[in-house]
């Protein structure tokens, strides 16, 4: 009966989140243009939720000598399954005229306008993207929707930058 009750908890938890994931939040704004995560990333994510759950249920029958390899594995998938939910229904990237930013409800909101950014790059180890300036960053994942709508868009602003740094005798090479 338990597992049934934590089954359902587990759906009613994905359930919330894809409804989260699909409404538009104030950001969703004229001129406002928001990275997002295909549908099929979303319905793996909610379906992971439940399926540590039962990862974590079936380590929890293990046997006495296997219960410390078993408790690595269901916290491992428990982990990822929250990470993952964290990463694709509450943290958001969008990006204007002005500037880039993000926000996510376990920190502040980053904003970096375009003339404050520094450098944009991809980081190999941690397979993501980041736009760096003001002594913050926006990292975003390659695996969301409209990266190259805004990698064209960053490109046009850093060289447009660039010129006018230049011309201003700022920036000499």
């Amino acid at each position: 009966m338990r597992a049934l009750m934590i089954g359902v908890g587990a759906a009613v938890a994905v359930a919330v989140l894809l409804s989260l994931s699909q409404k538009q939040s104030a950001l969703k704004s004229k001129g406002v243009r928001l990275l997002t995560w295909p549908a099929p990333m979303r319905w793996f994510t909610g379906f992971m939720i439940p399926f540590s759950v039962a990862v974590a249920w079936m380590a929890s029958q293990a046997k006495p000598s296997q219960a410390f390899t078993a408790a690595i594995v269901a916290t491992c998938f428990l982990a990822g399954a929250v990470y993952m939910a964290y990463c694709v229904f509450l943290y958001r990237v969008w990006w204007t005229t002005e500037g880039i930013g993000c926000a996510h409800p376990l920190g502040r909101t980053n904003f970096i306008p375009w003339t404050d950014v520094q450098s944009a790059n991809y980081v190999a180890s941690v397979q993501a993207f980041y736009v760096k300036g003001n002594g913050r960053r926006v990292w975003y994942s390659p695996m969301q929707s409209g990266i190259p709508s805004l990698h064209r868009y960053l490109r046009h602003r850093l060289r447009a930058e660039l010129t006018a740094h230049t011309e201003d005798g700022v920036l000499e090479h």
